[in-house]
């Protein structure tokens, strides 16, 4: 079970208005020097530094547009979510044309302001996942620029058929990173070792 801070706990339990601001924290190499980079966005209106995991980031406001609500449940089903980018936001732009997002790891977090806006306490996380698809078009004259970001929750990575025959390492020295994440746990086949391949059946040619 998540913990809840005090002071948002009995702020909560007064009833009190409240209002909540989402903070899109990504992770994702840099296309010209293959640098592993990070990106903050949030749904307020200006730039703002907050406080989260013990550590201070930044985050740029106007960048994200809509953003769905998370629901907190127990177990550890694939969840998939949409997010809404405003394309004309320059920190979108650079994150998501300078940077490769594919499979880039994203942490959001609810932050949880009073009636005078000011932070009740140090905000939550509510998701923690993988990008699977950001697709960047540049609109036509007088249509929408919005950037739709689909993305899938951690649970995913026990989806991944465990490697049998080719380890992560071998297949990154011919460039492939399909199998980094991979679960080798229970494989159950040792490195090199030839499978059983099944018995092929005689095909019947009759009685001449």
């Amino acid at each position: 079970m998540r913990a809840t801070s005090p002071a948002l706990t009995a702020h909560r339990n007064t009833r009190r208005s409240v209002h909540a601001e989402h903070l899109i924290w990504i992770e994702a190499r840099n296309r010209n020097t293959n640098a592993i980079e990070t990106a903050g966005l949030w749904t307020g209106s200006d730039t703002r530094s907050f406080t989260v995991d013990s550590v201070v980031r930044t985050f740029v406001g106007t960048s994200v547009l809509r953003i769905p609500a998370f629901a907190d449940e127990a177990g550890i089903r694939v969840r998939r979510v949409d997010l809404t980018l405003a394309g004309v936001s320059e920190a979108v732009e650079v994150a998501l044309r300078l940077y490769d997002t594919y499979n880039a790891p994203v942490t959001i977090w609810r932050a949880e302001f009073d009636m005078n806006r000011n932070l009740i306490a140090a905000p939550e996380r509510v998701w923690r996942g993988r990008i699977e698809t950001a697709p960047v078009t540049t609109a036509t004259f007088g249509d929408g620029c919005d950037v739709r970001m689909s993305l899938v929750s951690d649970a995913w990575r026990l989806t991944v058929c465990p490697p049998l025959t080719k380890s992560a390492a071998a297949q990154a020295a011919r460039g492939d990173q399909g199998r980094r994440y991979s679960n080798v746990h229970d494989a159950g086949v040792t490195w090199g070792e030839t499978q059983a391949q099944p018995k092929k059946r005689k095909k019947f040619l009759g009685i001449f």
